[in-house]
């Protein structure tokens, strides 16, 4: 008999695990940024925009870089609300890399200054990890229309 009640509770257990490093592959772009950025001050994200119609990615044709506060603050809140889903193949043809850049204090008069990188394509972010994007956003549209309701302009990259 308590052979048997082992055998459940160590089958359970496994299948709870199982659960949970399946439900840790979901999250939202609010969770990933807050697991790098936390409390962080952000003082600057720049924007690079690829050709993807080149043979090589990561082929910069335009840069923006956005150190208004207010600028930042809405791109970031628009991007967390992104649904993602932690995947296994990486991708290689980003339509837009964006980097932020934040500075956090470690301990008194001393601050760090980090940044993180993301590869944005229509339906995917890449950091250190590729996620898929699991709702309906349209990133390029959304980087594109946000530039242009806060009047930031791509700079051309020859």
């Amino acid at each position: 008999m308590k052979k048997k009640v082992i055998r459940v509770l160590v089958v359970a257990a496994v299948i709870a695990l199982i659960v949970y490093i399946q439900m840790e592959k979901y999250k939202t772009a609010e969770d990933l940024l807050d697991e790098e950025i936390g409390d962080a001050t952000v003082g600057q994200i720049s924007l690079s925009k690829f050709d993807s119609t080149k043979e090589r990615p990561y082929n910069t044709v335009a840069r923006a870089d956005i150190r208004d506060e207010a600028t930042i603050e809405r791109i970031l809140d628009e991007f967390k609300s992104i649904d993602l889903k932690e995947v296994d193949e990486f991708y290689y043809d980003p339509n837009y890399r964006m980097q932020i850049t934040y500075t956090r204090e470690v301990k008194e008069n001393y601050n760090r200054t980090k940044s993180l990188s993301l590869n944005v394509g229509k339906d995917y972010f890449q950091t250190d990890k590729p996620y898929d994007i699991r709702d309906d956003t349209d990133t390029d549209e959304l980087i594109e229309t946000l530039l242009e309701d806060e009047g930031v302009e791509w700079e051309d990259v020859e």
